[in-house]
């Protein structure tokens, strides 16, 4: 429920106060937001003041992206004006941004809660308990979706089919980051036809799920509102976002060939890199110039993915890659020993992303193969595997050599120790385009 801090009565009607953030107050041009909610009802106050909250919320959070520079100053003010119409207005009230004159729409007055008193019960509940203003954020902006999909219905109505229907919806969504879906409403973006490769990471739509999980599991422990959620083991065929698809030798090529046009220095080697090592975009771009070793038994240059900048995703990650020839014939060990620290500073796992779609398009290389599964930078650790397989490398070795933890063979595998790199330099010296 909305916290007391934020209602104050004046005679019998119940007020909204929100304190305006001190980095706020020059933009808003004051130091509060004071709103009638036109009650004199302590639980409506709490329904219609919860609606406000996540208004305000919202512009607070938005303000700090802009500061971050996550959303650009345009996509600020456009916040801003929405906010500002209720400043012009005592009467009306804000409703999915816009103004209602009739300020009961959309509240209900019986007992039963709202999905967004839930929702604001719950991001009290786990700001109290620690949750970092960051993934608040992030909450808040998930769950204007999801209220958007399913409409502010009391809570003990929502099933489970319905939020099926939501974790579908939101992985046909696109990333809201790219340039073309950077200005949509909610209205829009849910209705826009989003290519496989631009809509929302696997990752994301986890983080919905486990949002719709938390909010329902604090509707029956902590509220009581519902006695059981619809939300748990919620399982949803999103197979047709999440598998990628190897790409082939001519594909390879056309990227290969483009080398010398790219303009900045880092698309070269991530490319390079990431055909050649077979390793995840993630580790690609902490490596450092203390990564790249030489091994004294064979003589052989290696590239060290280690976990201390996190970049790993298990302890079969930490591992030693052979180097392939064509790194060393491009120039790849004077370019790691003339950089002190991470080799590319600065760059985030989105921009090697974008960067990469847009470089397969401009090739007319197809986003998808014959089975709908996506070609993105991370096919070309598929492509790897793929190709190192079919030249008949042991599984074991492959396995190795791209950081897949090593299963199937029961206790054997407590026996069974990493093999010295001169053993698994088969597996990148086969990779020929």
């Amino acid at each position: 429920m909305l916290h007391k801090r934020y209602l104050f009565k004046r005679g019998s009607v119940f007020y909204f106060r929100w304190r305006v953030p001190d980095l706020l107050r020059p933009q808003l041009g004051r130091t509060e937001v004071v709103q009638s909610l036109h009650t004199d009802s302590y639980k409506t106050a709490q329904v219609r003041g919860a609606k406000l909250f996540i208004q305000v919320a919202g512009l607070r959070d938005a303000y700090k992206s802009y500061q971050n520079h996550e959303i650009t100053e345009s996509q600020f003010q456009s916040r801003l004006i929405e906010f500002n119409v209720l400043k012009s207005s005592q009467k009306g009230f804000i409703v999915n941004g816009t103004i209602s004159s009739d300020v009961s729409h959309g509240f209900p007055e019986s007992s039963r809660m709202s999905l967004s008193e839930v929702f604001i019960s719950f991001l009290e509940y786990k700001a109290r308990n620690g949750l970092s203003i960051r993934i608040q954020q992030e909450y808040r902006r998930y769950f204007e979706v999801i209220l958007h999909l399913l409409g502010d219905k009391p809570v003990d109505q929502v099933t489970r089919k319905c939020l099926k229907g939501v974790i579908q919806a939101y992985s046909k969504m696109p990333k809201r980051n790219l340039g073309e879906y950077r200005n949509l409403g909610i209205e829009e973006l849910v209705k826009v036809d989003v290519p496989i490769d631009h809509r929302v990471a696997p990752k994301t739509v986890g983080q919905v799920k486990k949002l719709l999980h938390g909010i329902f599991v604090h509707a029956v422990y902590e509220l009581e509102v519902v006695e059981s959620s619809p939300a748990i083991d919620l399982k949803v065929n999103l197979k047709a976002n999440t598998t990628f698809a190897a790409f082939n030798d001519s594909d390879i090529r056309k990227l290969l060939a483009v080398l010398s046009n790219q303009k900045k220095e880092w698309h070269k080697w991530v490319l390079l890199l990431g055909i050649y090592t077979g390793a995840r975009r993630g580790e690609l771009i902490k490596l450092c110039s203390r990564d790249v070793k030489r091994d004294e038994v064979t003589g052989r240059y290696y590239i060290m993915i280690t976990d201390e900048y996190g970049s790993v995703k298990t302890e079969g990650s930490i591992r030693q890659v052979p180097m392939h020839s064509e790194l060393l014939r491009a120039g790849f060990i004077n370019f790691s020993s003339s950089r002190s620290g991470v080799l590319f500073p600065e760059l985030k796992q989105q921009q090697v992303t974008s960067w990469f779609m847009r470089l397969r398009d401009s090739l007319d290389i197809p986003s998808v193969d014959d089975y709908g599964n996506r070609k993105v930078f991370h096919s070309l650790r598929h492509t790897f595997i793929t190709k190192a397989r079919s030249a008949g490398v042991s599984v074991d070795k492959v396995q190795q050599v791209v950081g897949h933890e090593k299963k199937g063979s029961g206790v054997t595998d407590r026996y069974t120790h990493r093999f010295p790199l001169g053993d698994v330099l088969d597996v990148v010296d086969v990779i020929k385009y």
